[in-house]
């Protein structure tokens, strides 16, 4: 290989691998999710246009939402992605979990099958010690 062309080779590896440390990598998603707890209406899954929805099933050692059953069946009957979470009170940890546990599965539920969970938690409740 000729001199010349091995700098080519080179110049050209070297450009490639600077534009691909200069460019900043992107993802596009077009997703558009809601989070729906019992402030909205029950049938709010059934009403609103999204592609996926998370459900806040419970909160504390004690509450649970009186709208999930409705709102998870919207979002299962139109096909589209489901997601739960519980709310922390800032009680016992293991309590609120089995809380929320206990109320997303089954036998008492068939609609944690394929379901995305999370937590959501406000600082001022002491939940930063979890």
């Amino acid at each position: 290989m000729s001199t010349t062309r091995f700098r080519q080779r080179l110049l050209a590896i070297l450009v490639t691998l600077l534009a691909m440390l200069t460019v900043t990598p992107t993802a596009m998603a077009d997703m558009h999710g809601i989070d729906v707890s019992s402030w909205q209406p029950a049938n709010i899954t059934c009403t609103t246009d999204y592609d996926f929805a998370v459900v806040k099933a419970t909160q504390g050692v004690g509450y649970t939402n009186p709208a999930m059953t409705s709102q998870t069946q919207c979002v299962q009957s139109k096909g589209k992605s489901l997601g739960f979470y519980h709310y922390a009170g800032g009680g016992d940890a293991t309590r609120e979990a089995d809380h929320f546990v206990n109320t997303i599965r089954p036998p008492h539920t068939h609609r944690a099958g394929r379901a995305r969970i999370g937590l959501g938690k406000l600082p001022e409740h002491g939940v930063g010690q979890w």
